[in-house]
């Protein structure tokens, strides 16, 4: 028996804020989905489907499939059945001196991956080199172990298998470097983007996840935008860099098969100068049968997005509409009172910080805002800068990790402000009770 479980996923967020003056309340364990409008959907899978005896009694007990529910796969915290998954760090998971407090990861960090019980009981499944996105297909999770090279942070995906109901930690299996872009349940196969060296892009491969030897490399030097109904959406790098620096993208869809098609491929003329990075899609979403877009480039000593053009092109293909141009590089797309409607500076499924000071979302393509965490959950405390970073909902359950730091003049370069570390603290919120609980804590000794 397969079930559907709605779910919204969300990235991290940074920003700087007041510290945090949360409350110790107890929040309830029960994972549950608040929202009936949300739309972003997850995955279920069957661990057996053992078929009824004919022999059977009426003593016997009737099998029944037995399916877990896979909830904001692909994120830092993920729900797999009642469980939740994530990794835990510590004093030594990340460097203690960074500008503008983005504190790089430390390679060698021994993390803990914590499953958390309904119960709110915690288990360590694994102590590994290890950080980051969760990914679960039928009995296998997938991490991301980090390795340091030449200046350069790079990821092996690993992954560990379950059996007899227990994640068998003694042989970890590895996919290659790179990073997952996303998985297809029902066809068995991954998305995997292997890394390039020198480069930004990434080959695209297709995997199958029962026989991973199985790889298809679907482009080379990819930019991976997006999938959905068993097509996979990407752009392919311009090579001419003066092209590209003036706006000229190409934007390309495969299906499985290797069927593919170049849907949008504009001209070098969105700006008149040639200067930082190549022309790239900002913002990619779906809706209601058209691929809306924005893309531009990236420049300045502070790699700042340059405006760009808001797209519009059919799914089918079609000419390309520009429906805003010198904007912002993202934006959200829903319907409301049945007119179609563009809000620049906010994402589907990502959480933004209100001229109140809470976080909110948009949940869906009905523009549904949902407030994540609220400005009361805060005090007025200007001494300490305040990071929120890796906001996850699950269900009524906000993830959010909070992240004080000091200001260090000697290390600051110019606009761009120097921090010391001090202390992180992570929190699950319940946005129906407002209850917020702290799961742990790490500071400097």
């Amino acid at each position: 028996m397969k079930k559907r479980l709605l779910c919204v996923s969300l990235c991290g967020m940074i920003l700087f804020l007041s510290a945090c003056g949360s409350t110790e309340a107890e929040t309830e364990k029960t994972v549950k989905t608040s929202y009936e409008k949300q739309q972003k959907t997850s995955d279920t899978l069957s661990e057996t489907d053992e078929p009824e005896s004919e022999s059977q009694t009426e003593k016997e007990t009737e099998k029944t499939v037995k399916s877990l529910e896979i909830v904001n796969n692909g994120k830092t915290v993920v729900q797999y059945g009642s469980d939740m998954y994530y990794w835990k760090y510590n004093n030594g998971s990340f460097e203690h001196q960074a500008l503008l407090a983005n504190y790089n990861p430390v390679s060698t960090a021994q993390n803990q991956l914590i499953c958390r019980k309904e119960d709110g009981s915690e288990e360590i499944v694994l102590t590994d080199c290890a950080m980051g996105d969760l990914y679960f297909l039928d009995n296998r999770m997938y991490f991301e172990s980090l390795s340091f090279t030449e200046y350069t942070y790079s990821t092996e995906v690993k992954w560990i298998e379950r059996k007899d109901e227990k994640w068998d930690t003694s042989v970890i299996n590895s996919l290659g470097t790179g990073k997952i872009a996303d998985v297809d349940k029902e066809k068995k196969k991954i998305l995997f983007l292997a890394d390039v060296p020198n480069s930004k892009y990434n080959d695209l491969y297709i995997i199958n996840s029962e026989k991973p030897e199985e790889q298809t490399i679907v482009e080379q030097k990819i930019r991976y935008l997006a999938y959905e109904n068993e097509v996979i959406y990407y752009q392919k790098e311009t090579e001419d860099i003066k092209n590209a620096q003036s706006g000229e993208i190409s934007m390309w869809s495969s299906d499985l098969h290797l069927n593919k098609t170049e849907f949008v491929h504009t001209n070098p003329d969105l700006y008149d100068f040639q200067d930082g990075g190549k022309a790239e899609v900002q913002c990619f979403q779906i809706f209601d049968g058209n691929i809306y877009f924005s893309y531009g480039n990236i420049a300045g000593t502070g790699n700042f997005y340059q405006g760009g053009n808001i797209c519009k092109v059919p799914v089918d293909g079609g000419s390309c509409e520009v429906l805003a141009s010198r904007a912002e590089d993202l934006f959200y797309v829903y319907r409301q009172n049945g007119e179609v409607k563009i809000e620049q500076t906010k994402k589907l499924s990502e959480p933004y910080r209100d001229e109140a000071g809470n976080y909110c979302m948009y949940v869906d393509e009905a523009g549904t805002l949902v407030t994540l965490i609220s400005a009361n959950d805060y005090t007025n405390d200007t001494t300490a800068a305040v990071r929120i970073k890796d906001i996850e909902l699950i269900g009524n359950q906000v993830f959010y990790k909070i992240v004080y730091s000091t200001y260090n003049a000697e290390i600051s370069k110019g606009w761009r402000d120097g921090y010391d570390w001090n202390k992180t603290e992570v929190y699950i919120r319940d946005i129906d009770t407002g209850n917020v609980k702290k799961l742990y804590e790490y500071e400097l000794n």
